[in-house]
């Protein structure tokens, strides 16, 4: 994962072992890069590329993230392995993979 400036020079470059990447964010004081993948797995990695927690989010892929603007949760959408499609529901966790609530939403947005 590579992340550029404006002007497209590189700030951050980040070797994973993601595989079917579909959204990834980097926390607001840069101390890690959240990624999502088809796999459903989120996937916790410092700057330097060392993962630093994995678990599973979603039955199916996730495809969109939102970090808060203190680091400490994550909001992910995504979708279930029985329909393919994205199953109206965005779960709130900590940093330690814990599942802190679930809602149902209409709409794609979580930013």
């Amino acid at each position: 994962m590579t992340q550029c400036d404006l002007n497209g020079r590189v700030k951050t470059s980040v070797e994973t072992r993601s595989q079917g990447t579909i959204d990834a964010q980097i926390s607001p004081n840069n101390q890690f890069m959240a990624i999502g993948s088809e796999d459903g797995k989120l996937r916790l990695y410092d700057l330097q590329g060392n993962l630093l927690r994995e678990f599973q989010a979603h039955s199916g892929g996730i495809y969109a993230i939102a970090i808060s603007p203190d680091g400490q949760q994550l909001a992910t959408i995504g979708s279930d392995t029985v329909t393919q499609n994205r199953d109206d529901r965005m779960r709130v966790w900590n940093l330690a993979g814990q599942q802190l609530t679930e809602s149902r939403f209409r709409g794609y947005s979580i930013s």
